[in-house]
């Protein structure tokens, strides 16, 4: 089983803190990036926190994110410029087991300019990593999100 968890800190494009995801202590944007090889999915911003900046783009993440038994594409990382589905999303296909919450693949949506999740086309990474957690922490891990930055809009 892997580790997850949030913290509040710095990345690659944004010199103020905002919520980051933490996979075995390491953030996500930056171990997909070096397990898919693709440098441009470094400094991505988790869509958990005020990084969206619609109020249904964030309800739509944090309902796909939360999980259910069907496996779903959960929208997790975003441009921390553009703030919207509409330009860079980086998703997962999340499903939730008797032992906790599987992250199972990964995938950069390039369906282009529709704001839906999951959009028609997603190129779903082939060196992409999966991701297993234990249920108790798989809830303090969204707990800790809510805690950390509550979304607000700006």
């Amino acid at each position: 089983m892997n580790e997850v968890d949030a913290v509040l800190d710095t990345s690659r494009y944004c010199d103020e803190p905002h919520l980051v995801v933490l996979v075995d202590g390491e953030p996500l944007d930056e171990l997909l990036a070096q397990a898919v090889e693709r440098d441009d999915l470094a400094g991505l911003v988790p869509t958990l926190g005020n990084a969206l900046y619609e109020p249904t783009e964030s309800q739509l993440a944090w309902s796909r994110i939360a999980a259910s038994r069907q496996p779903t594409v959960a929208p997790l990382l975003i441009c921390p410029d553009c703030g919207a589905f509409d330009c860079t999303v980086v998703v997962a296909e999340v499903r939730r087991t008797d032992a906790g919450v599987e992250w199972t693949r990964f995938g950069l949506d390039v369906s282009g300019g529709d704001r839906q999740i999951p959009r028609s086309t997603t190129d779903w990474f082939r060196a992409s990593p999966a991701f297993r957690f234990p249920q108790a922490d798989y809830e303090r891990f969204l707990d800790r999100c809510r805690a950390l930055e509550p979304w607000r809009p700006l």
